[in-house]
């Protein structure tokens, strides 16, 4: 079992991939113009990966939370 720092610290740096990779997508939202077919084929595809980050996640937690309570 590794030390709950470790975890911590794990838990962390995904965290700071998540949120860095959705301010960037934000960011690029900003400076697209909307009536842009192929930006809203984009935008769609990096929204959903971006739910499917997150959702990875959580999954990611539940499994860290699940490990301890057996440690």
């Amino acid at each position: 079992m590794r030390p709950p720092q470790d975890l911590e610290l794990r838990r962390l740096r995904w965290e700071m991939k998540v949120l860095s990779y959705l301010s960037a997508l934000s960011r690029r939202e900003l400076h697209e113009r909307p009536d842009d077919r192929l930006t809203r084929i984009y935008r769609k595809r990096d929204k959903r990966e971006a739910r499917r980050a997150s959702s990875a996640y959580l999954r990611y937690l539940r499994a860290i939370e699940s490990n301890e309570g057996r440690g």
